[in-house]
């Protein structure tokens, strides 16, 4: 929540809400996901 909360998408909602508006986010999953994302390291299974 740290990393995605600095982004601007964050600071969007809250301006939208503020004005009523519909927010306007341009974050997208595929390319502003933080630099530690996937946390995970894959398994292989058998």
């Amino acid at each position: 929540m740290m990393a995605m909360g600095q982004g601007s998408d964050s600071a969007e909602g809250v301006a939208s809400f503020r004005e009523k508006r519909r927010p306007n986010f341009q974050m997208r999953v595929s390319r502003d996901m933080p630099d530690f994302y996937p946390w995970w390291q894959n398994r292989e299974f058998s």
